[in-house]
């Protein structure tokens, strides 16, 4: 894994890009919202759609989606509709796949939400893949969230003295404790008192047992 360095920039630019990037941040609103959802049936209709890349579309994914069966269930529906017409051609398309995890579906028609986001880049800075796992709310995805835990502590142990790869690896952590709550089962509780039993900062600590606690409440309503 590649450690990005950023670039030194004047004061004066990076005061600007900084400014920026607030006012993106908050733009997310019930209009932008609506234009998102515009821009998806927009590209539904095309007969090859193109991948969007738009920095907006991920704040209004990770921002509003989730929420938008409660708050807006009819741009919802469009939104689910849209995104499996472009699935249908385009199958990964990064965009749709997020808006069918945040709105709660492990599938989409024929496509396999769960396994789509498995079979992306399991990297040590990325915890929204976590967050797409645990909205998905589906069992299956416990197991996938464990492999892949277990499968980035050998590369956080040997960055162990970079504080920034261990806050990198404490916000993996916490957000894939989430997900283990959310679709967990004993499996995923025992493995979490594992983790417990180990030296752990206090954010992850109170992650897990959160988590333990939400798996015991939904698994005991069966």
């Amino acid at each position: 894994m590649q450690v990005t360095r950023i670039p030194i920039v004047p004061l004066v630019i990076l005061a600007v890009a900084c400014a920026s990037a607030v006012a993106v941040a908050g733009e997310c609103d019930d209009e932008a919202v609506g234009y998102f959802v515009r821009d998806q049936e927009a590209r539904a209709r095309a007969a090859k759609p193109a991948e969007s890349k738009r920095f907006d579309d991920e704040i209004c994914l990770d921002d509003r989606v989730g929420a938008m069966p409660r708050e807006t269930p009819k741009l919802a529906k469009r939104l689910l509709a849209a995104c499996t017409k472009i699935l249908d051609k385009l199958p990964s398309d990064p965009v749709c796949v997020d808006a069918a995890a945040y709105l709660g579906n492990e599938m989409v028609g024929a496509h396999d939400i769960v396994e789509t986001l498995a079979a992306r880049p399991n990297e040590l800075g990325d915890a929204r893949s976590n967050r797409l796992f645990a909205a998905t709310r589906a069992t299956r995805a416990a197991p996938i969230v464990i492999a892949r835990w277990k499968q980035l502590e050998p590369i956080a142990d040997q960055h162990a003295k970079s504080a920034d790869w261990r806050n990198d690896w404490a916000a993996w952590r916490n957000a894939a404790a989430v997900a283990l709550g959310a679709t967990g089962d004993a499996t995923a509780k025992q493995f979490l008192l594992e983790q417990l039993a180990r030296p752990l900062d206090l954010g992850v600590k109170r992650r897990c047992r959160e988590a333990i606690a939400a798996i015991e409440k939904r698994t005991a309503t069966r």
